[in-house]
């Protein structure tokens, strides 16, 4: 006991290292101290020891299999750094089987659900389960820290399986909680754009664009052109929504130019092919769908092919 309660005294302080010293010297003493496993996990984790993170959640669950916490932090673990997704799902859902209360396993199973969703054969219905998760966190505990990802992944899966209306709920909850969250902006304008809701569309995305410029930030601006871009073109704009989404494709070419910096292969010259054609340099597209080609791509070599003399 004396060495477990120094070595809580330490991680207070963040003298990880020296509490997992006191921890280890615990567990000598007493090689059953689930206790002292579970703290010295989470010190393990901070000083990124991701093997023997999972070596001490191991042995928390191994003496006692109803440690929620344990089990919904080796979930996370397993969906964040392993492809054993489905022993994720079932740490998570065990969790929850020992408190149907526990809201941050409902969060981090929905976060789990929401990125395999792509893998099952019924997307949908993983969304929904993902959806079922992101609802039972938020209404289990409203105020805790993890609410504003919550909404904006609940958001998200709205989107994806066509709930545009329920999408833009969770949207304009972010934005409640924070006036001047430029993704959550731009999210609610794709989704009014779904629903012709273009005029609404044009204002989320100015507001994104105007957080950015004061905040000295560009992180959302490509996407806040181009869906306003998007939103001018169907409210009969031409001349606004061409200017946008030109806006856009510059930026969008500014982050490719930087990608081939440091990954000059071949996909890479081909996007950016793409995106000079579009912004009419067909000469600059040749150049990239040639290297491309050189390098290996047929598509790019097509396309030079039936573009470039």
């Amino acid at each position: 006991v004396p060495y477990f309660n120094r070595g809580n005294l330490k991680s207070d302080i963040d003298d990880n290292e020296g509490a997992i010293s006191d921890y280890s010297k615990a567990i000598e003493i007493d090689s059953n101290h689930e206790n002292s496993y579970f703290n010295r996990a989470l010190c393990k984790d901070k000083l990124k020891d991701n093997d023997g993170y999972l070596e001490d959640l191991n042995k928390v669950i191994e003496l006692n299999p109803l440690n929620g916490e344990a089990l919904c932090l080796r979930g996370s673990y397993k969906h964040d750094n392993t492809d054993d997704w489905d022993e994720a799902v079932e740490d998570l859902k065990k969790a929850i089987e020992i408190d149907p209360e526990y809201a941050q396993a409902y969060f981090n199973l929905g976060d789990l659900l929401y990125d395999y969703a792509d893998n099952r054969d019924d997307e949908k219905e993983g969304l929904e389960e993902a959806i079922h998760c992101f609802t039972k966190a938020i209404d289990i505990d409203p105020a805790d820290h993890y609410i504003e990802a919550a909404h904006r992944y609940r958001g998200w899966a709205r989107n994806r399986i066509g709930d545009y209306k329920n999408a833009i709920s969770d949207f304009s909850a972010l934005i409640d909680l924070d006036e001047n969250n430029a993704e959550a902006h731009n999210d609610r304008a794709s989704a009014k754009i779904e629903l012709k809701d273009f005029e609404g569309a044009i204002q989320d995305t100015s507001k994104a664009l105007e957080i950015e410029q004061n905040s000295d930030s560009e992180e959302f601006s490509e996407e806040a052109y181009k869906l306003r871009g998007q939103a001018k073109k169907e409210l009969g704009d031409i001349k606004g929504s061409a200017e946008d989404i030109c806006t856009a494709n510059k930026m969008n070419l500014e982050v490719w130019d930087s990608i081939i910096e440091s990954d000059p292969e071949a996909s890479n010259f081909k996007v950016r092919a793409g995106i000079k054609k579009d912004l009419g340099d067909l000469k600059g597209a040749c150049e990239d769908w040639k290297k491309a080609a050189e390098l290996g791509d047929e598509d790019a070599a097509k396309l030079l092919e039936e573009h470039c003399e």
